[in-house]
């Protein structure tokens, strides 16, 4: 299957003017010239600009006078240029005006072929090989699925051609950078969030995060969502078709490993990150041994984060059931899914997601399927050797939980509608005292109470979790696992009422002028969690480089051992709910925080499963 040009128009063959589809509109972007290889551009600039003018000669001195005499204008930008297999991708130069450096960026690259037809619930499949030039300088669509957060192009209807990914790096634009080509740079993989029902590769903004980091290559890329990605039933499972979502971020990471190499990225040296879902997904892919990569980033998510169920749980045939019956196909009947209408789809799986979505019950979610996500508990798990950092904000239910509860009756029923097994042995209000949360007048006085308690359970306490176990010695299948485990613990209040929520910290590690122009103390955490985040992808080591400009010598984050030392950021500091407290930026301690609620726990993980 090839594309045409009446596709997609970011995968069209004919070559469109070169443009980036985000506010705010990259300056400096390049007009058309002669592609020219990625590798050789970079002799070819330096040779214009650095010593080597002699490659060209007097044509190469005269175009030196010409550039100083006349400026820019005579000597044409050139487009950023890279030969893959699939074919040749003309992108962009993305040089906005509060960037440090310019980043190259080539969007919308195909990394399967389009999931339609009877590719349509079909594990992916590797895009063919191909001669034509496409222009890769616009994101491609989202795949369907309700939008997570304003999009930069004003968001887009989704499409389920929608298998792409997004290659962002450093611009060359000196002698010295010419050296990157020779020594190829550490890969950092962005995996999207959203509940496994929304999202977009296009909401997380990685060419600031690229811009203002040391050297390294970045990707984003779209996968499968809802009932298109996460059809958990019975016939899916006889048909070898569960978490096609995973494996779409499977394929990803293999077409990582066959063409980094052309962006100048290492792929020996490729780190997964994601935030909620995308955390999620690393997580699952750590206790798996065919996702190849080498680090691991993990924010408010984890492999065992939130209830996991098998994939003929009775909730998820419900879920499935309730699908099937809104399209009209017959509960087994995998078949006819593929003849329905895509919108008809579409709004079938968003209305079972909305139905269940109240008691938080989600679904089309990742399942227990033997394969990439085994039954076992974490503590049986072989995990994978490789440096891990992973983190949580302090109210990452706040997002989440209704906010018009007012009675215990109400509280329980929520956890006993959530979590019947371990809501019907156990007692939650005893761990969650309602005397023990101040109440709200613009909310029920239930809010606080039931936002501690979900976001303990869904996020911080499995987040603990996840850390302890991985850097455990006392776990048996630890025994070969030497790699460092980092954990941090967000806590700058951006709201009264929201507090330090689920994904704050999005903002910061982009480098967001709108939180970086706040206040020096804004800016300093901004640039610590960035610079930290950054050194781990480049190294491994959040550390790396502790003393430069990036880190301004920030505190030492060390790894997870015995007690529970953690990196806190912004603690005490209010300045974005409207106070003055500053707080301290990053500090490293003690962090008894949630301690006995995350004990609890611990203790009822086994029980989430049905």
């Amino acid at each position: 299957m090839a594309y045409s040009p009446s596709d997609i128009d970011c995968k069209a063959a004919t070559i469109l003017p070169a443009h980036v589809n985000e506010p705010p509109q990259p300056q400096g972007l390049t007009s058309d010239s002669k592609p020219v290889p990625v590798t050789w551009r970079r002799r070819f600039q330096s040779s214009i600009f650095g010593k080597p003018i002699v490659y060209f000669g007097v044509c190469g001195l005269l175009a030196v006078i010409l550039t100083l005499v006349l400026g820019w204008l005579l000597i044409p930008a050139i487009i950023p240029t890279v030969t893959l297999r699939q074919g040749t991708f003309r992108g962009v130069i993305i040089n906005r005006p509060n960037f440090p450096k310019p980043v190259e960026a080539h969007l919308c690259i195909p990394y399967a072929l389009p999931p339609v037809g009877e590719l349509r619930f079909a594990r992916p499949r590797p895009v063919l090989a191909s001669n034509e030039t496409f222009e890769a300088s616009r994101f491609g669509p989202r795949c369907p699925g309700k939008p997570l957060i304003p999009l930069p192009d004003g968001g887009d209807n989704g499409n389920e051609d929608c298998l792409t990914v997004n290659v962002f790096r450093p611009a060359a634009s000196s002698e010295d950078d010419d050296e990157e080509v020779l020594n190829l740079l550490p890969v950092a993989v962005y995996f999207h969030g959203g509940a496994f029902n929304r999202g977009a590769a296009k909401g997380h903004d990685t060419a600031a995060m690229v811009a203002w980091a040391e050297p390294f290559v970045a990707v984003t890329f779209n996968y499968r969502l809802g009932a298109l990605g996460f059809l958990n039933s019975i016939a899916a499972a006889e048909e070898g078709i569960l978490n096609l979502g995973l494996h779409d971020q499977i394929q990803v990471l293999q077409w990582v490993q066959e063409n980094i190499a052309a962006f100048g990225g290492d792929r020996a040296q490729v780190t997964i990150m994601g935030v909620s879902a995308g955390a999620h997904s690393v997580g699952h892919h750590l206790l798996n041994d065919k996702s190849v990569f080498h680090r691991a980033i993990m924010e408010s998510g984890g492999p065992y984060s939130r209830a996991l169920h098998h994939f003929n749980s009775s909730l998820n045939t419900q879920q499935s059931s309730a699908f099937m019956s809104l399209v009209g196909c017959l509960d087994s009947d995998i078949a006819c899914l593929r003849t329905v209408n895509a919108s008809k789809l579409v709004n079938a799986s968003d209305t079972v997601f909305e139905q269940w979505n109240p008691s938080l019950r989600w679904a089309w979610q990742p399942v227990i399927d033997g394969e990439l996500v085994p039954g076992r508990s974490l503590e049986q798990q072989r995990p994978s050797n490789i440096p891990i950092l992973t983190g949580f904000s302090t109210n990452e239910g706040s997002m989440y939980v209704p906010r018009n509860l007012t009675t215990d009756k109400q509280f329980d029923s929520f956890f006993s509608t959530l979590l019947p097994q371990v809501a019907r042995n156990e007692s939650i209000s005893h761990i969650y005292p309602a005397t023990a949360y101040p109440e709200w007048r613009s909310v029920g006085k239930e809010f606080r109470r039931l936002e501690a308690a979900y976001g303990q359970y869904a996020y911080s306490c499995s987040v603990r979790q996840t850390a302890s176990i991985f850097s455990s010695s006392d776990i048996p299948t630890n025994a070969t696992r030497t790699a460092p485990v980092y954990l941090f613990h967000w806590a700058v209040n951006r709201t009264v009422l929201g507090g330090a929520g689920h994904g704050d910290y999005v903002a910061y590690e982009t480098m967001d002028s709108n939180v970086r122009s706040i206040s020096r103390t804004q800016r300093e955490i901004a640039t610590l969690y960035h610079g930290y985040l950054t050194n781990f992808i480049v190294s491994g080591n959040p550390n790396h480089n502790r003393d430069s400009s990036v880190l301004q010598g920030g505190p030492e984050w060390l790894p997870v051992q015995e007690g529970s030392h953690t990196m806190i950021f912004g603690l005490g500091n209010d300045e974005r709910a409207g106070g003055t407290h500053q707080g301290v930026a990053a500090q490293f301690m003690e962090d008894d925080w949630a301690r006995d609620e995350c004990d609890f726990w611990h203790r009822q993980s086994r029980k989430y499963e049905d």
